[in-house]
């Protein structure tokens, strides 16, 4: 055996390909060969007519196994296809089990299989309201649409993910890192992101209202434009750019920011004009 786990883990990629879910080729070349055969048998058999055993008999013959072999490859490639269906059903309902240990085995083995990321992403637009995800590797995965609505993503990172029109209400991030992700048009009502971490993430339109980003770190290329933070908890948070506010940008006082804004009335608690949000209280 190859001691080289990446030889093995491309060998692996290459059977499961050519072996599973694309069984349906050998079909080809199987038949090829046999139409092949078939007509050199063909020809013998005209130019020997007095033969009428090899004329007839064995045109017949090779083609009843061609087509026994094709209905086999066919059978097996269904069975495969049905296999995977289930492999997929079972992973999605491991993801939304309550087991943090199970549902993080499966989103790797997601990822194993090419489920996770672009436009194979299984999560994309499913209910993960009330998930246990916490510490969980969700880079690179295409997260469009998904509800994670009350769920625990406490510590988990989504580097680079695909968030767009997600829902995080009452979701707990705390510590969670969205370094280069996407999640314009999501919704964060009343969620926890105390520590969260931000850079170049990309926040058009976002609404983060009544949540707490308390200790969150806001780095430089982040783009809060068009985003709602009304009611939003900053204290003690580190901004490293401003600009990551925008003219169009709902600040925690509900006003539209500007750049002569003095932003630490918002982060420093000690500032005689810090703006204290009670973010879990209420329900606008």
């Amino acid at each position: 055996m190859d001691a080289n786990p990446e030889n093995n883990s491309r060998w692996d990629e290459i059977k499961r390909h050519w072996f599973v879910e694309n069984v349906w080729l050998w079909l080809l070349p199987g038949l090829f060969m046999g139409g092949i055969l078939g007509y050199l048998i063909g020809i013998r058999s005209t130019a020997d007519l007095d033969d009428w055993f090899i004329s007839g008999i064995w045109p017949e013959i090779l083609s009843t196994c061609v087509a026994v072999a094709l209905i086999y490859r066919l059978d097996r490639w269904r069975d495969n296809v049905r296999e995977t269906q289930r492999l997929k059903r079972d992973l999605l309902w491991q993801v939304k089990s309550r087991s943090n240990e199970m549902a993080i085995g499966a989103i790797d083995r997601l990822r194993y299989e090419g489920w996770l990321e672009g436009e194979n992403g299984l999560l994309a637009g499913a209910d993960l309201s009330e998930t246990n995800l916490a510490q969980a590797n969700l880079n690179d995965a295409n997260l469009k649409g998904t509800d994670f609505t009350g769920a625990n993503l406490e510590g988990a990172t989504f580097i680079r993910s695909e968030l767009e029109n997600s829902s995080f209400d009452l979701a707990f991030l705390a510590q969670a890192c969205l370094y280069n992700a996407d999640m314009s048009n999501a919704s964060i009502w009343k969620t926890d992101l105390t520590g969260a971490k931000f850079q170049s993430t990309k926040a058009i339109g976002t609404r983060i209202r009544r949540s707490n980003l308390g200790d969150a770190f806001i780095g430089a290329f982040t783009d809060f434009e068009d985003a709602d933070l009304s009611l939003t908890n900053l204290a003690n948070a580190i901004i490293v750019d401003p600009t990551a506010f925008k003219s169009n940008t709902t600040m925690p006082d509900g006003k539209l920011y500007s750049p002569e804004d003095d932003l630490s009335r918002f982060t420093d608690v000690g500032h005689k004009d810090f703006e204290r949000n009670e973010w879990n209280e209420g329900d606008d």
